[in-house]
């Protein structure tokens, strides 16, 4: 278990993720775009075009905590940098390294408060992607599995 000094953020966390782009044409790095996806579906945007909107409405402070350079509106990326960037992520790569950041902050599930017995509560929301197939053309699936007691995304 990690201590709370050493516990990761999540952009350590999703910097594991492998970069598929050519490090030439790299010009937002690849945690700072999954750390802007990541906040704006916890604030329940919905689309990549919103992600950018919801950005744009976000402070200096909050930008550079996601390592947008000097939290400049300016250093934003397009919608269509995210949706090639995320079109080419290793999907369970990004799995890993946010049930890894996940798993590292969550308090014991399955502890039970004042004596009660511990009750597992799960949620599950899927999603098929329009448009994305994976090398054997099939269709891009997106499955979420969320925690009801501490409040966390599993999967």
């Amino acid at each position: 278990m990690c201590t709370p000094a050493k516990l990761p953020s999540l952009l350590e966390a999703v910097g594991a993720v492998p970069d598929p782009r050519s490090a030439h044409l790299v010009t937002y790095p690849l945690p700072m775009l999954l750390g802007l996806v990541a906040c704006a579906l916890l604030c329940e945007v919905r689309s990549l075009r919103s992600v950018i909107r919801w950005a744009n409405g976000q402070g200096a402070g909050i930008l550079a905590a996601l390592d947008v350079p000097d939290g400049d509106l300016a250093q934003l990326p397009v919608a269509t940098t995210l949706t090639r960037a995320l079109a080419r992520i290793d999907a369970h790569a990004l799995r890993a390294a946010v049930g890894a950041f996940v798993q590292a902050h969550a308090a014991d599930p399955l502890a039970g408060i004042a004596g009660d017995p511990p009750m597992l509560q799960l949620a599950a929301d899927g999603k098929t992607v329009r448009g994305a197939r994976d090398a054997d053309g099939l269709q891009l699936h997106l499955l979420g599995v969320y925690q009801v007691y501490p409040g966390v995304m599993l999967a």
